[in-house]
């Protein structure tokens, strides 16, 4: 189950950014616009299913280093040694790399370093070798964070620096730690002042004098946009590009003998139905013989147009494997054992949701991979 620091992400100091010398592209994708609303008074569950533009895009030649984290890119990029190095005012970005063909197509990693012609990957435990090969194509994106995906304007903001008093709340989920029904692992607020640096974001708890504007908001996990005791609900609209082919998502458990929730996001800028998804035949969802659901995973899925903070989830899905009352499909919690719920399109466009892995003798991990609406 590949996991990620949100805490620790912006103290690196093996960020990346622009340059003029990352700014090729060879080849781009297609543009989108995906909106919502954070509702007033309310939690609104948000992800971007759309990118930002890439920066360089190419093919493997050959992989090196311990785990296959050393790719050798397939051109000449001549990008000055280190230049992915985080580097502020100058050089803001954190980038990954992501895999558009090959086994790995889908899955991404964040960059820590570069050579001339080589880009080191933060593996985050996992391995790549035997897993790319050459060919295997992929693209170089910067990570969405907080300055880029929420303009001021649309945030109310607090001229508070403990961040007290009404104001917009940007919670990130906890994906680091072993359970189910984790509280968030940081959250952020919008400080309007002049004083401890100026204006920027802050996290609670993170020291009024960090500025925590590039943080960066993960593909794949949802966040948490909170109008708390706030009326307006913004519309938040994110353009970008369409990300190329099949999406890949680790789902798992980290501590023997405990279920675990998975909070998580995709990347179609469609909906996708509980049977187009592809969940349990990637055996990244397990199902149960039980009519009633127990005894396998479960799918919670949260509506975002019911106004309430620290929600809990609108619907549960399980999927039934035995042969009665109609057969294998997928079932509500709730919602009739002879209804089959494949058609539902329960996999919105920047929303999240969460798939609560039954607890195992030992951890383990499963990929999903989400097929391409488009």
């Amino acid at each position: 189950m590949k996991t990620f620091n949100y805490l620790s992400i912006a103290g690196l100091s093996l960020l990346v950014a622009a340059t003029p010398a990352l700014a090729e592209v060879i080849a781009s994708t297609p543009l989108g616009v995906v909106s919502s609303v954070g509702r007033g008074f309310s939690d609104t569950r948000l992800s971007v299913p759309l990118h930002r533009p890439e920066v360089y895009a190419a093919s493997v030649l050959s992989t090196g280093g311990t785990n296959g984290e050393l790719i050798t890119v397939d051109a000449t990029p001549n990008w000055t040694p280190n230049s992915f190095q985080f580097n502020p005012p100058a050089q803001t970005n954190t980038y990954y790399l992501t895999f558009t063909s090959g086994s790995q197509a889908g899955s991404y990693y964040t960059v820590m370093a570069n050579g001339d012609n080589t880009l080191t990957l933060d593996l985050a435990g996992e391995s790549l070798i035997g897993e790319v090969e050459a060919g295997d194509e992929f693209q170089v994106i910067p990570y969405w964070t907080l300055s880029t995906l929420f303009p001021p304007g649309i945030l109310v903001r607090t001229n508070q620096i403990t961040g007290s008093g009404r104001a917009t709340r940007i919670i990130f989920p906890n994906i680091t730690s072993a359970g189910i029904d984790l509280a968030g692992a940081a959250t952020y607020y919008y400080f309007s002042g002049t004083t401890f640096g100026g204006a920027g974001w802050r996290q609670a708890g993170g020291g009024f004098n960090s500025i925590r504007n590039h943080d960066v908001i993960l593909p794949d996990a949802p966040i948490i946009f909170r109008q708390l005791d706030i009326s307006s609900s913004p519309s938040l609209t994110s353009l970008g590009r369409v990300a190329v082919g099949a999406g890949r998502l680790s789902v798992g458990t980290l501590e023997a003998n405990t279920p675990q929730d998975n909070t998580l996001a995709i990347g179609n800028p469609v909906a996708l139905s509980l049977g187009e998804s592809n969940l349990v035949e990637s055996g990244a969802f397990v199902g149960t013989s039980q009519i009633t659901g127990t005894g396998g995973d479960q799918l919670l899925i949260y509506d975002n147009t019911i106004v309430a903070n620290d929600k809990s989830a609108a619907k549960v899905f399980y999927y039934y494997t035995g042969m009665n009352f109609g057969g294998p499909g997928w079932r509500l919690v709730s919602g009739g054992f002879d209804t089959i719920r494949d058609d539902e399109e329960v996999f919105v466009p920047a929303s999240g949701f969460v798939i609560r892995k039954q607890a195992a003798a030992s951890p383990s991990t499963a990929f999903w991979t989400i097929p391409a609406r488009y």
